[in-house]
């Protein structure tokens, strides 16, 4: 469901849209002088839901919002309030809402904003405790990207992941697993590693619509920990791992490492749960199969032995390549040398699962 969806209040006339979003925009603060803002910020913000709005109608809305909903207040420099109600019947009230200003909704403009939805006659997505629209928005911009992900073969199904890294308000990077050129690859290491490698992100906001993983096999990191090592100061995740197993054990890492952790709204991760319901549906499956494999005696033995044939597979695969790259090539759809690479990849793939399922199994 695209992010206008969510947020748009669909049967109400253009003022009663525009006066929803105000007391909602301003309802996000938590501090005493309400939320700071201008009016070019707020006509920037309700483009994204509502369409064109330009400043003469967010100006005539703010007008029209009643004292007892919303107050909008100047700063001054020495700490003075002054408040725009005050001066509504001056000709010239609009210069008064040309400079920056703060919103602050009172206990009445709660009200208010349950009797516009209701009048509208369609949900609205408020924001849950701990996050806000902007949340919201670049948690949406996370599982459109989550739908972009390549499949990548193999004989178990891989999750379907997004990712957006976020600065001071502003995307810096979106990824999605698997993205070309980056084949195989997870969204967060795609997206700071090889697209943000770089950037400083000290501080960033990182919107994941799966929970960090923090098992990868040898030279590989998890993604957790990458996210600790580029100081990202606070982690939105959109559903756990569903492996019983490890669920859990991302957050736990991050919040270890003193990580801010908030969760998508539930409408966000119910349309995750079901783009990934095949590979919840296997990672599930297999939790039961290697719970009884564990009484098994010879599981531990029969697993590293695999693992210890795969090794050997890939090693020989390897060490074929410098031959096939003075070869001829011979044209078969593709080249030789690419036959052989993507071989190598299947191989290495078969080799991360059978590393995971011994770590499962300690």
């Amino acid at each position: 469901m695209p992010f206008d969806d969510i947020l748009s209040v669909v049967t109400l006339s253009k003022t009663g849209q525009l006066e929803h979003f105000i007391l909602t925009f301003g309802l996000e603060s938590r501090e005493d002088a309400g939320r700071a803002t201008s009016i070019t910020q707020l006509c920037q913000v309700a483009r994204e839901t509502l369409g064109e709005v330009d400043v003469r109608e967010m100006q005539d809305a703010i007008y029209n919002i009643r004292p007892e909903h919303a107050t909008f207040l100047k700063f001054l420099p020495n700490g003075t309030a002054v408040d725009f109600n005050r001066y509504r019947k001056l000709r010239e009230w609009r210069k008064l809402l040309n400079a920056d200003f703060n919103i602050r909704v009172q206990p009445g403009g709660r009200i208010r904003i349950e009797d516009l939805e209701a009048a509208s006659g369609a949900p609205v997505l408020r924001p849950p405790l701990g996050l806000s629209s902007d949340d919201i928005r670049f948690a949406t911009l996370a599982v459109d990207e989550a739908r972009k992900s390549i499949e990548e073969g193999g004989a178990r199904p891989k999750p379907k992941v997004g990712a957006v890294i976020v600065k001071e308000g502003k995307v810096l990077a979106k990824a999605h697993r698997g993205e070309t050129p980056y084949l195989a690859n997870h969204a967060e290491y795609i997206a700071l590693e090889k697209k943000l490698k770089d950037e400083v992100l000290i501080g960033s906001v990182v919107y994941t619509t799966l929970e960090p993983c923090t098992t990868r096999n040898p030279p590989k990191v998890p993604c957790a920990e990458r996210l600790v090592d580029r100081r990202i100061g606070r982690v939105v995740i959109g559903t756990l791992d569903p492996d019983p197993r490890i669920t859990g054990r991302g957050i736990l890492l991050l919040r270890n490492a003193g990580i801010a952790i908030d969760l998508f709204p539930p409408e966000l991760m119910s349309q995750l749960e079901e783009l990934n319901r095949d590979f919840t549906r296997d990672r599930q499956t297999r939790f039961v199969q290697d719970k009884e494999q564990r009484q098994t005696p010879d599981a531990w033995l029969d697993l590293f032995r695999e693992k210890q044939n795969l090794e050997e597979e890939v090693a020989s695969l390897e060490a074929q390549v410098p031959a096939f790259s003075v070869r001829p090539q011979v044209k078969a759809g593709k080249d030789s040398i690419d036959l052989l690479n993507d071989k190598i990849k299947r191989k290495k793939r078969q080799l991360d699962e059978i590393t995971e399922r011994i770590t499962s199994l300690r």
